[in-house]
């Protein structure tokens, strides 16, 4: 945490700041830095929708200088656990209740061999990333709500995602958390999951 925290002051990051992040894939990275970010006290923490393509594209004024420091540095003190996380003990239990979300590709998630799938959590739901954003952005809100309300339909606020290092998974976050769904990131993911060989995997196109 000190080392994140040190390079989040020389970033020019103070306790109120307004930071925004982006990247140049769809926002996978992009998201990933948001939830890290959040994750470690930041209040105030956005993904520029449609990444440095959205920007570039409105004609906006870009750059080649590589910056890997402010001209003032920040004063923020980092504290951890402001985001909510699951480990697979209570993944496990989400997707007994179909309250666990799966964001990697298809073919991860059904096991395919030839494909480079490997099979999923026993209940997860399969919900990839990839499916979250039309043209680059994010779907416009309405869509998101329709495509997520129903993990809450039952009242219940408590939602996992995984996929297969965090980064699919925390941009699944970021689309939920736009429409007022919150939900936690088992940070681990498949990565963790599978090498663990008590635990069980399901293949195919079912939850299992």
């Amino acid at each position: 945490m000190l080392e994140l925290q040190s390079k989040v002051r020389a970033w020019g990051i103070c306790s109120d700041s307004i930071v925004v992040v982006y990247d140049n894939s769809g926002g996978a990275q992009a998201s990933r830095a948001w939830w890290t970010l959040r994750w470690a006290g930041l209040a105030d923490v956005r993904v520029l929708d449609g990444g440095y393509g959205a920007w570039t594209a409105t004609s906006r004024p870009s750059s080649n200088h590589i910056a890997t420091r402010a001209v003032c540095g920040g004063d923020v003190i980092l504290t951890t656990g402001c985001m909510p996380t699951v480990d697979a003990e209570e993944a496990a239990y989400l997707a007994k209740q179909s309250k666990l979300l799966d964001a990697r590709p298809w073919a991860a998630y059904v096991g395919d061999p030839d494909k480079g799938g490997t099979g999923h959590i026993p209940g997860a739901i399969h919900a990839p990333s990839s499916d979250n954003i039309a043209d680059g952005k994010f779907k416009p809100n309405n869509d998101l709500h329709a495509r997520f309300s129903f993990l809450a339909a039952d009242g219940s606020n408590k939602i996992g995602v995984y996929c297969g290092s965090g980064n699919a998974a925390a941009h699944a976050i970021a689309a939920m958390c736009a429409v007022g769904l919150e939900a936690a990131l088992y940070v681990g993911s498949w990565s963790a999951w599978s090498v663990d060989p008590s635990r069980p995997v399901a293949t195919g196109p079912e939850p299992g």
